[in-house]
């Protein structure tokens, strides 16, 4: 049994149809994801930024070990 040209045409047309709109769609839900990621990035850098704010101090120590720690790290590693 063959498929004339217009069949094979029309059965192509679908296809590209449905592959368009599952393409929009993932787009669409991309987007929503992308978005929603971008909120909650805003979120916690208010929420830091408002604990550097309250509490100076800490962060600073925090800081400071931070980099004490990284510094005895990467010490150790180039000697090795």
């Amino acid at each position: 049994m063959t498929r004339s040209s217009s069949e094979l045409s029309g059965v192509l047309r679908e296809g590209m149809d449905m592959a368009r709109e599952r393409l929009e769609e993932t787009q669409e839900r991309l987007n929503q994801a992308a978005e929603t990621v971008r909120e909650k990035g805003e979120e916690a850098w208010q929420d830091f930024a408002g604990y550097v704010r309250k509490n100076p101090g800490k962060t600073v120590a925090f800081s400071v070990g931070l980099g004490m720690l990284i510094g005895i790290l990467f010490g150790r590693s180039s000697r090795d």
